[in-house]
Protein backbone atom coordinates (compact mmCIF):
# COMPACT_ATOMS: atom_id res chain seq x y z
CA UNK A 1 0.00 0.00 0.00
CA UNK A 2 1.16 3.54 -0.81
CA UNK A 3 0.44 6.50 1.42
CA UNK A 4 -1.20 9.63 0.05
CA UNK A 5 -1.77 12.57 2.39
CA UNK A 6 -4.88 14.69 2.14
CA UNK A 7 -4.72 17.88 4.20
CA UNK A 8 -7.85 19.41 5.66
CA UNK A 9 -6.50 22.87 4.82
CA UNK A 10 -7.59 22.53 1.18
CA UNK A 11 -9.98 25.28 0.03
CA UNK A 12 -13.73 24.75 0.44
CA UNK A 13 -15.90 23.67 -2.49
CA UNK A 14 -17.15 27.22 -2.91
CA UNK A 15 -16.90 30.52 -1.12
CA UNK A 16 -20.16 30.60 0.85
CA UNK A 17 -18.32 30.30 4.14
CA UNK A 18 -14.77 29.50 5.17
CA UNK A 19 -16.23 27.59 8.13
CA UNK A 20 -18.18 25.28 5.83
CA UNK A 21 -16.93 21.77 5.08
CA UNK A 22 -18.08 20.24 1.80
CA UNK A 23 -18.65 16.52 1.32
CA UNK A 24 -20.28 14.53 -1.47
CA UNK A 25 -22.52 11.49 -1.68
CA UNK A 26 -21.99 9.24 -4.70
CA UNK A 27 -23.11 5.78 -5.72
CA UNK A 28 -24.66 3.62 -8.40
CA UNK A 29 -28.24 4.48 -9.40
CA UNK A 30 -30.92 2.82 -7.24
CA UNK A 31 -28.68 2.21 -4.22
CA UNK A 32 -30.68 4.48 -1.90
CA UNK A 33 -28.26 7.39 -2.29
CA UNK A 34 -31.02 10.01 -2.07
CA UNK A 35 -32.52 8.30 1.00
CA UNK A 36 -29.15 8.60 2.73
CA UNK A 37 -28.91 12.26 1.68
CA UNK A 38 -32.40 13.00 3.05
CA UNK A 39 -31.66 11.17 6.31
CA UNK A 40 -28.44 13.13 6.86
CA UNK A 41 -29.89 16.54 5.94
CA UNK A 42 -33.36 16.09 7.43
CA UNK A 43 -34.90 17.04 4.06
CA UNK A 44 -33.34 20.52 4.37
CA UNK A 45 -32.05 20.55 0.82
CA UNK A 46 -31.65 23.07 -1.96
CA UNK A 47 -32.39 21.99 -5.51
CA UNK A 48 -30.92 23.68 -8.57
CA UNK A 49 -29.02 23.02 -11.78
CA UNK A 50 -25.31 22.83 -12.51
CA UNK A 51 -24.13 25.91 -14.44
CA UNK A 52 -24.79 25.66 -18.17
CA UNK A 53 -26.68 22.34 -18.05
CA UNK A 54 -30.11 21.06 -17.05
CA UNK A 55 -28.78 18.34 -14.73
CA UNK A 56 -30.26 18.78 -11.26
CA UNK A 57 -28.10 19.12 -8.18
CA UNK A 58 -29.14 18.85 -4.55
CA UNK A 59 -27.32 20.32 -1.57
CA UNK A 60 -28.17 20.30 2.12
CA UNK A 61 -26.54 20.63 5.52
CA UNK A 62 -25.78 17.84 7.96
CA UNK A 63 -28.22 17.95 10.88
CA UNK A 64 -25.50 17.36 13.46
CA UNK A 65 -22.69 19.95 13.52
CA UNK A 66 -19.46 20.55 15.45
CA UNK A 67 -19.13 24.32 15.12
CA UNK A 68 -18.50 24.05 11.38
CA UNK A 69 -21.31 23.61 8.90
CA UNK A 70 -21.12 20.42 6.85
CA UNK A 71 -22.60 20.93 3.40
CA UNK A 72 -23.56 17.73 1.58
CA UNK A 73 -23.72 17.50 -2.23
CA UNK A 74 -25.83 14.70 -3.70
CA UNK A 75 -24.00 13.97 -6.97
CA UNK A 76 -25.76 12.28 -9.91
CA UNK A 77 -25.66 8.48 -9.80
CA UNK A 78 -22.98 6.75 -11.85
CA UNK A 79 -21.54 3.26 -12.32
CA UNK A 80 -17.91 4.27 -12.84
CA UNK A 81 -15.66 7.28 -13.40
CA UNK A 82 -15.94 6.64 -17.14
CA UNK A 83 -19.04 8.74 -17.94
CA UNK A 84 -21.69 7.50 -20.36
CA UNK A 85 -24.12 10.41 -19.94
CA UNK A 86 -24.10 14.10 -19.00
CA UNK A 87 -25.07 13.21 -15.41
CA UNK A 88 -22.14 10.79 -15.17
CA UNK A 89 -19.76 13.35 -16.65
CA UNK A 90 -20.66 16.04 -14.12
CA UNK A 91 -20.16 13.68 -11.18
CA UNK A 92 -16.86 12.39 -12.59
CA UNK A 93 -15.62 15.93 -13.35
CA UNK A 94 -16.26 17.03 -9.77
CA UNK A 95 -14.51 14.01 -8.29
CA UNK A 96 -11.54 14.35 -10.67
CA UNK A 97 -11.27 18.14 -10.16
CA UNK A 98 -12.12 18.86 -13.81
CA UNK A 99 -14.97 21.25 -12.97
CA UNK A 100 -13.53 24.75 -12.70
CA UNK A 101 -16.07 26.16 -10.22
CA UNK A 102 -15.37 23.45 -7.65
CA UNK A 103 -12.34 22.71 -5.47
CA UNK A 104 -11.44 19.63 -3.44
CA UNK A 105 -14.05 17.83 -1.35
CA UNK A 106 -13.21 16.99 2.24
CA UNK A 107 -14.95 13.61 2.21
CA UNK A 108 -16.79 11.30 -0.16
CA UNK A 109 -19.55 8.99 1.05
CA UNK A 110 -20.08 6.09 -1.34
CA UNK A 111 -23.49 4.43 -0.98
CA UNK A 112 -23.50 0.79 -2.08
CA UNK A 113 -26.25 -1.82 -2.37
CA UNK A 114 -25.27 -4.58 0.07
CA UNK A 115 -27.41 -7.11 -1.82
CA UNK A 116 -25.35 -6.53 -5.00
CA UNK A 117 -22.01 -5.57 -3.50
CA UNK A 118 -19.77 -7.10 -6.17
CA UNK A 119 -21.06 -4.75 -8.86
CA UNK A 120 -21.07 -1.70 -6.55
CA UNK A 121 -17.47 -2.23 -5.45
CA UNK A 122 -16.19 -1.23 -8.90
CA UNK A 123 -17.10 2.43 -8.29
CA UNK A 124 -16.02 2.16 -4.63
CA UNK A 125 -12.49 1.10 -5.59
CA UNK A 126 -12.27 3.89 -8.17
CA UNK A 127 -13.28 6.50 -5.58
CA UNK A 128 -10.78 5.13 -3.05
CA UNK A 129 -7.98 5.59 -5.60
CA UNK A 130 -8.70 9.33 -5.75
CA UNK A 131 -6.92 9.74 -2.43
CA UNK A 132 -9.82 11.51 -0.72
CA UNK A 133 -11.22 10.42 2.65
CA UNK A 134 -13.93 7.86 1.86
CA UNK A 135 -16.72 6.25 3.87
CA UNK A 136 -18.61 3.26 2.47
CA UNK A 137 -22.28 3.37 3.50
CA UNK A 138 -23.45 -0.22 3.06
CA UNK A 139 -27.16 0.22 2.40
CA UNK A 140 -30.01 -2.33 2.17
CA UNK A 141 -28.44 -4.69 4.70
CA UNK A 142 -31.88 -6.17 5.41
CA UNK A 143 -32.32 -7.08 1.75
CA UNK A 144 -28.86 -8.66 1.64
CA UNK A 145 -29.73 -10.78 4.68
CA UNK A 146 -33.03 -11.80 3.11
CA UNK A 147 -31.10 -12.93 0.02
CA UNK A 148 -28.87 -15.15 2.15
CA UNK A 149 -25.79 -12.89 2.12
CA UNK A 150 -23.65 -12.53 5.22
CA UNK A 151 -21.28 -9.55 4.93
CA UNK A 152 -18.31 -9.35 7.28
CA UNK A 153 -18.20 -5.56 7.69
CA UNK A 154 -14.91 -5.59 9.60
CA UNK A 155 -13.20 -7.74 6.96
CA UNK A 156 -14.56 -5.51 4.21
CA UNK A 157 -13.26 -2.42 6.01
CA UNK A 158 -9.82 -4.02 6.43
CA UNK A 159 -9.65 -4.96 2.74
CA UNK A 160 -10.65 -1.51 1.50
CA UNK A 161 -8.78 0.42 4.26
CA UNK A 162 -11.78 2.74 4.80
CA UNK A 163 -14.64 2.94 7.34
CA UNK A 164 -17.63 0.79 6.38
CA UNK A 165 -20.97 1.63 8.00
CA UNK A 166 -23.90 -0.81 7.58
CA UNK A 167 -27.19 1.07 7.23
CA UNK A 168 -30.84 0.68 6.25
CA UNK A 169 -31.53 4.21 4.98
CA UNK A 170 -35.30 3.98 4.51
CA UNK A 171 -35.64 2.93 8.17
CA UNK A 172 -32.96 5.38 9.41
CA UNK A 173 -30.91 2.52 10.86
CA UNK A 174 -27.18 3.21 11.05
CA UNK A 175 -27.59 6.92 10.19
CA UNK A 176 -26.35 8.05 13.61
CA UNK A 177 -23.22 5.88 13.23
CA UNK A 178 -22.71 7.33 9.75
CA UNK A 179 -22.99 10.89 11.11
CA UNK A 180 -20.43 10.16 13.82
CA UNK A 181 -18.02 8.69 11.29
CA UNK A 182 -18.41 11.78 9.08
CA UNK A 183 -17.70 14.16 11.95
CA UNK A 184 -14.75 12.10 13.13
CA UNK A 185 -13.05 12.20 9.72
CA UNK A 186 -13.63 15.88 8.94
CA UNK A 187 -12.12 16.86 12.31
CA UNK A 188 -8.84 15.17 11.42
CA UNK A 189 -6.05 17.60 10.59
CA UNK A 190 -4.52 15.22 8.09
CA UNK A 191 -5.84 12.15 6.31
CA UNK A 192 -3.39 9.36 5.39
CA UNK A 193 -4.60 7.39 2.41
CA UNK A 194 -3.36 3.81 2.00
CA UNK A 195 -3.69 3.37 -1.74
CA UNK A 196 -3.87 0.06 -3.55
CA UNK A 197 -0.46 -1.07 -4.76
CA UNK A 198 -1.21 -2.41 -8.22
CA UNK A 199 1.11 -5.31 -8.97
CA UNK A 200 1.39 -4.88 -12.73
CA UNK A 201 3.53 -7.12 -14.88
CA UNK A 202 6.74 -5.49 -16.01
CA UNK A 203 5.71 -4.86 -19.64
CA UNK A 204 2.42 -3.26 -18.56
CA UNK A 205 4.12 -1.12 -15.91
CA UNK A 206 6.63 0.10 -18.48
CA UNK A 207 3.78 1.14 -20.81
CA UNK A 208 1.76 2.83 -18.04
CA UNK A 209 4.61 4.78 -16.42
CA UNK A 210 4.88 7.60 -19.05
CA UNK A 211 1.11 8.23 -18.85
CA UNK A 212 1.30 8.15 -15.05
CA UNK A 213 4.09 10.76 -15.12
CA UNK A 214 2.08 12.92 -17.51
CA UNK A 215 -0.87 13.03 -15.08
CA UNK A 216 1.48 13.87 -12.19
CA UNK A 217 2.75 16.89 -14.15
CA UNK A 218 -0.53 18.07 -15.71
CA UNK A 219 -3.33 17.39 -13.22
CA UNK A 220 -4.29 18.09 -9.63
CA UNK A 221 -4.63 14.38 -8.86
CA UNK A 222 -2.63 12.57 -6.21
CA UNK A 223 -0.16 9.75 -6.78
CA UNK A 224 -2.69 6.91 -6.52
CA UNK A 225 -5.27 8.74 -8.63
CA UNK A 226 -2.69 9.34 -11.38
CA UNK A 227 -1.89 5.63 -11.58
CA UNK A 228 -5.58 4.74 -11.73
CA UNK A 229 -6.27 7.40 -14.36
CA UNK A 230 -3.32 6.20 -16.45
CA UNK A 231 -4.77 2.67 -16.49
CA UNK A 232 -8.20 4.11 -17.31
CA UNK A 233 -7.20 6.17 -20.35
CA UNK A 234 -4.97 3.34 -21.58
CA UNK A 235 -7.85 0.89 -21.65
CA UNK A 236 -10.83 3.08 -22.53
CA UNK A 237 -11.33 5.57 -25.38
CA UNK A 238 -14.16 7.42 -23.58
CA UNK A 239 -11.94 8.14 -20.57
CA UNK A 240 -9.18 9.37 -22.88
CA UNK A 241 -11.57 11.58 -24.85
CA UNK A 242 -12.85 13.26 -21.68
CA UNK A 243 -9.32 14.33 -20.72
CA UNK A 244 -8.58 15.50 -24.27
CA UNK A 245 -11.74 17.62 -24.26
CA UNK A 246 -10.87 18.97 -20.82
CA UNK A 247 -7.44 20.22 -21.90
CA UNK A 248 -8.63 21.35 -25.34
CA UNK A 249 -11.15 23.73 -23.76
CA UNK A 250 -10.54 27.41 -23.20
CA UNK A 251 -11.21 27.40 -19.45
CA UNK A 252 -7.54 27.77 -18.53
CA UNK A 253 -6.88 30.64 -20.91
CA UNK A 254 -9.48 33.05 -19.59
CA UNK A 255 -7.56 33.97 -16.45
CA UNK A 256 -4.35 35.10 -18.17
CA UNK A 257 -3.53 38.15 -20.27
CA UNK A 258 -0.79 39.28 -22.60
CA UNK A 259 2.24 37.04 -23.06
CA UNK A 260 1.34 34.81 -20.13
CA UNK A 261 -2.04 34.19 -21.66
CA UNK A 262 -0.62 33.18 -25.04
CA UNK A 263 2.04 31.03 -23.40
CA UNK A 264 -0.57 29.24 -21.27
CA UNK A 265 -2.79 28.73 -24.30
CA UNK A 266 0.11 27.10 -26.13
CA UNK A 267 0.76 24.76 -23.21
CA UNK A 268 -2.93 23.90 -23.04
CA UNK A 269 -2.95 23.04 -26.75
CA UNK A 270 0.08 20.76 -26.35
CA UNK A 271 -1.36 18.84 -23.40
CA UNK A 272 -4.02 16.81 -25.25
CA UNK A 273 -1.58 16.06 -28.09
CA UNK A 274 1.04 14.77 -25.64
CA UNK A 275 -1.47 12.62 -23.74
CA UNK A 276 -2.95 11.17 -26.93
CA UNK A 277 0.53 10.34 -28.24
CA UNK A 278 1.58 8.66 -24.98
CA UNK A 279 -1.57 6.52 -24.92
CA UNK A 280 -1.15 5.54 -28.56
CA UNK A 281 2.49 4.54 -28.00
CA UNK A 282 1.56 2.51 -24.92
CA UNK A 283 -1.22 0.68 -26.75
CA UNK A 284 1.04 -0.06 -29.73
CA UNK A 285 3.73 -1.35 -27.40
CA UNK A 286 1.33 -3.69 -25.59
CA UNK A 287 -0.30 -4.86 -28.83
CA UNK A 288 3.16 -5.67 -30.23
CA UNK A 289 3.73 -7.96 -27.25
CA UNK A 290 0.25 -9.56 -27.58
CA UNK A 291 -0.87 -8.04 -24.28
CA UNK A 292 -4.56 -7.02 -24.42
CA UNK A 293 -5.08 -3.42 -23.32
CA UNK A 294 -8.83 -3.18 -23.97
CA UNK A 295 -10.75 -3.05 -20.67
CA UNK A 296 -7.46 -3.44 -18.79
CA UNK A 297 -8.67 -1.38 -15.82
CA UNK A 298 -11.85 -3.45 -15.51
CA UNK A 299 -9.82 -6.66 -15.53
CA UNK A 300 -7.44 -5.70 -12.74
CA UNK A 301 -10.20 -4.11 -10.65
CA UNK A 302 -12.47 -7.13 -10.81
CA UNK A 303 -9.57 -9.36 -9.83
CA UNK A 304 -9.24 -7.21 -6.69
CA UNK A 305 -13.03 -7.17 -6.16
CA UNK A 306 -13.23 -10.98 -6.42
CA UNK A 307 -10.52 -11.22 -3.77
CA UNK A 308 -12.44 -8.84 -1.50
CA UNK A 309 -15.74 -10.69 -1.97
CA UNK A 310 -14.17 -14.05 -1.15
CA UNK A 311 -12.94 -12.70 2.19
CA UNK A 312 -15.91 -10.49 3.18
CA UNK A 313 -19.06 -12.03 1.68
CA UNK A 314 -20.49 -15.41 2.56
CA UNK A 315 -23.58 -16.68 0.78
CA UNK A 316 -25.94 -19.14 2.43
CA UNK A 317 -27.30 -21.96 0.31
CA UNK A 318 -30.89 -21.26 -0.68
CA UNK A 319 -33.55 -23.92 -0.10
CA UNK A 320 -35.61 -22.59 -2.99
CA UNK A 321 -36.44 -19.58 -5.10
CA UNK A 322 -37.29 -16.31 -3.36
CA UNK A 323 -40.65 -14.61 -3.93
CA UNK A 324 -38.98 -12.02 -6.18
CA UNK A 325 -37.35 -14.74 -8.29
CA UNK A 326 -40.67 -16.57 -8.63
CA UNK A 327 -42.35 -13.37 -9.84
CA UNK A 328 -39.48 -12.70 -12.25
CA UNK A 329 -39.91 -16.15 -13.78
CA UNK A 330 -43.44 -15.20 -14.80
CA UNK A 331 -42.85 -11.54 -15.74
CA UNK A 332 -39.77 -12.32 -17.85
CA UNK A 333 -41.17 -15.47 -19.48
CA UNK A 334 -40.75 -15.36 -23.26
CA UNK A 335 -44.51 -15.82 -23.85
CA UNK A 336 -46.26 -14.82 -20.63
CA UNK A 337 -43.95 -11.82 -20.24
CA UNK A 338 -45.07 -10.31 -23.56
CA UNK A 339 -48.75 -10.88 -22.73
CA UNK A 340 -48.33 -9.21 -19.32
CA UNK A 341 -46.40 -6.34 -20.92
CA UNK A 342 -49.22 -5.64 -23.41
CA UNK A 343 -51.85 -5.95 -20.65
CA UNK A 344 -50.04 -3.53 -18.31
CA UNK A 345 -49.61 -0.88 -21.01
CA UNK A 346 -53.23 -1.31 -22.09
CA UNK A 347 -54.23 -0.53 -18.48
CA UNK A 348 -51.98 2.55 -18.48
CA UNK A 349 -53.49 3.91 -21.72
CA UNK A 350 -57.00 3.11 -20.48
CA UNK A 351 -56.40 5.01 -17.24
CA UNK A 352 -54.88 8.07 -18.97
CA UNK A 353 -57.41 8.45 -21.79
CA UNK A 354 -60.63 6.98 -20.27
CA UNK A 355 -60.59 6.75 -16.47
CA UNK A 356 -59.16 10.25 -16.12
CA UNK A 357 -62.06 11.84 -18.04
CA UNK A 358 -64.37 11.96 -15.00
CA UNK A 359 -61.95 13.81 -12.65
CA UNK A 360 -60.86 16.05 -15.56
CA UNK A 361 -64.48 17.02 -16.22
CA UNK A 362 -65.00 17.63 -12.49
CA UNK A 363 -61.98 19.95 -12.34
CA UNK A 364 -63.12 21.81 -15.45
CA UNK A 365 -66.62 22.30 -13.99
CA UNK A 366 -65.12 23.49 -10.68
CA UNK A 367 -62.96 26.05 -12.48
CA UNK A 368 -65.92 27.31 -14.54
CA UNK A 369 -68.08 27.54 -11.40
CA UNK A 370 -65.36 29.52 -9.61
CA UNK A 371 -65.15 31.91 -12.55
CA UNK A 372 -68.94 32.45 -12.56
CA UNK A 373 -69.00 33.11 -8.80
CA UNK A 374 -66.20 35.66 -9.06
CA UNK A 375 -67.96 37.31 -12.04
CA UNK A 376 -71.16 37.84 -10.00
CA UNK A 377 -69.25 39.43 -7.12
CA UNK A 378 -66.77 41.73 -8.84
CA UNK A 379 -67.65 44.81 -10.86
CA UNK A 380 -66.72 44.98 -14.52
CA UNK A 381 -63.25 46.20 -15.26
CA UNK A 382 -59.64 45.27 -16.01
CA UNK A 383 -59.09 43.62 -12.61
CA UNK A 384 -62.12 41.37 -13.11
CA UNK A 385 -60.89 40.27 -16.54
CA UNK A 386 -57.39 39.65 -15.15
CA UNK A 387 -58.64 37.41 -12.35
CA UNK A 388 -61.27 35.48 -14.35
CA UNK A 389 -59.65 35.20 -17.78
CA UNK A 390 -56.07 35.25 -16.53
CA UNK A 391 -55.62 33.68 -13.11
CA UNK A 392 -58.61 31.32 -12.84
CA UNK A 393 -58.68 30.26 -16.50
CA UNK A 394 -54.89 29.92 -16.64
CA UNK A 395 -54.62 27.79 -13.51
CA UNK A 396 -57.64 25.75 -14.60
CA UNK A 397 -56.07 24.97 -17.97
CA UNK A 398 -53.15 23.35 -16.12
CA UNK A 399 -55.13 21.65 -13.34
CA UNK A 400 -57.39 19.90 -15.83
CA UNK A 401 -54.46 17.68 -16.88
CA UNK A 402 -53.58 16.76 -13.27
CA UNK A 403 -55.51 13.41 -13.26
CA UNK A 404 -53.66 12.20 -16.37
CA UNK A 405 -50.30 13.18 -14.88
CA UNK A 406 -51.08 11.46 -11.56
CA UNK A 407 -52.17 8.24 -13.30
CA UNK A 408 -49.04 8.26 -15.47
CA UNK A 409 -46.58 8.79 -12.61
CA UNK A 410 -48.42 6.25 -10.43
CA UNK A 411 -47.95 3.51 -13.02
CA UNK A 412 -44.38 4.61 -13.77
CA UNK A 413 -43.47 4.27 -10.10
CA UNK A 414 -44.94 0.75 -10.06
CA UNK A 415 -43.00 -0.22 -13.20
CA UNK A 416 -39.76 1.12 -11.70
CA UNK A 417 -40.26 -0.95 -8.55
Amino acid sequence: MKKDKFKQSDPPLDSVSTATVDIAIVGNPNTGKTSVFNALTGLRQKVGNYPGVTVEKKTGFLKKTIGRKVRIHDLPGLYSLIPKSLDDKIAADILLHRLEEKAKLKLVIVVADASNLGRNLYLVTQIIDLGLPVILALNMMDLAKANGLQIDVEALSNQLRIPVIPIIANKHKGIIELQESILQIIQQEEYVHLAKDWHLQEDVKKAVDPIHSWFLDNSNLGEAACIAEAMRVLSNDTALQNWLEHYSGSRSTNSHRGRARHRHRGQSQRRPYELELLVKNARDELSGKNIPWHMFEAKVRYEWIDEICQKAIHEEKKMGLSFSEKVDRVLTHRVAGLVIFVFVFAIIFQSIFTWSELPMRAIENAVNWTGVQVATIMPDGVLKNLIIDGAIAGVGAILVFLPQILFLFFFLSILED
